[in-house]
């Protein structure tokens, strides 16, 4: 089981000067004005890459504030930069597990289409009325499509670039984020992901072909294809069949009540048999996110001949990861 990532929540006090009021009001009306700011983790939690597809998740940035005279609004531009992972980039974040990287975007809309950066024209802005005190922003991270070769690990950028800018203005419209510039304080938050481990199968029929009376080796072989999370270990798995066979090297394909004695191996001289114990006789690999080919050497042994006819048996493939 992979544990959820822990949520880290900071919460930012700004404690902002009295302002000289605009006239018409008496300067005893002025308060201390008080803001907070809270920016909880971008945690993304366990993610499957291999599919290729974007995955995405929301968060909500709330700041509110107190002692707003009235007349007053607040004008809080968030401007995201740098986090601790090299590129410093709206358009090119990333995580990093140790020397594996996992890119990601940060947006301001609904759409991922708005990049949250750091200049005016990227800021998040809210504006807080007297009226309320308070206001939220969803903001929306990515992880971007094609990186199915991302590496199995637990991935971090810890974006303590945050910076948050608040103005106070007399005017009806708060002023935009070009002229805020008063009050520069970090704002601090992670953002998380888990690759995990995830793999798919498939397999090529095995055809010993038409044979007759059965005095010698036949063999064929077939293919299980496996594909697997980047660095994702695993164990390939066959059964044994419809008859439930408990001996790779003997298992039996049947028509009607005849049988035919065959085996499954690993290998080309058919000396290691391939069956469904870990660590004694499945076949192991590591994933690269890229459809690896485990060849099946299949071999029916000289035995006695049954009656003519079609012979088959089904095997399941597992793999375990």
């Amino acid at each position: 089981m992979l544990s959820a990532a822990k949520i880290l929540t900071r919460l930012l006090r700004l404690i902002l000067p009295a302002m000289a009021l605009a006239a018409g009001f008496a300067a005893t009306s002025a308060k201390a004005q008080v803001c907070s700011a809270s920016m909880p983790a971008l945690t993304f939690g366990s993610v499957d890459v291999l599919p290729g597809t974007n995955i995405d998740y929301s968060s909500t940035l709330t700041v509110s504030c107190t002692g707003i005279p009235v007349g007053f609004r607040v004008r809080a531009c968030f401007a995201l930069y740098d986090g601790d992972v090299a590129p410093f980039d709206a358009t090119w974040r990333q995580m990093a597990s140790g020397a594996n990287l996992l890119r990601f975007t940060i947006y301001r809309n609904a759409a991922f289409s708005q990049l949250w950066g750091g200049t005016a024209a990227q800021q998040v802005g809210i504006t807080i009325n007297r009226n309320t005190g308070f206001a939220t922003r969803a903001i929306r991270a990515r992880i971007q499509s094609g990186q199915q070769s991302a590496s199995v690990g637990s991935y971090l950028n810890n974006m303590d670039g945050l910076m948050t800018y608040v103005l106070y203005s007399t005017s009806a419209t708060a002023p935009g984020c070009a002229s805020v510039t008063s009050n520069p304080t970090p704002l601090g938050f992670p953002v998380t992901a888990t690759v995990a481990a995830n793999c798919s199968v498939s397999a090529s029929n095995m055809n010993f072909g038409t044979t007759g009376v059965i005095a010698a080796n036949v063999d064929a072989t077939s293919t299980v294809t496996v594909t697997c999370t980047t660095n994702a270990p695993y164990h390939v798995r066959l059964n044994g069949g419809l008859t439930g066979a408990t001996n790779p090297a003997a298992r039996k394909m049947a028509n009607g009540a005849e049988q035919i004695t065959y085996g499954l191996y690993r290998d080309m001289p058919r000396s290691l048999p391939w069956g469904a114990t870990d660590g004694v006789n499945t076949a192991t690999g590591t994933g690269t996110s890229s459809g690896f080919g485990h060849i099946v050497y299949g071999r029916i042994p000289p035995q006695t001949t049954p009656s003519p006819g079609v012979y088959s048996d089904t095997i399941v493939v597992e793999v375990a990861f």
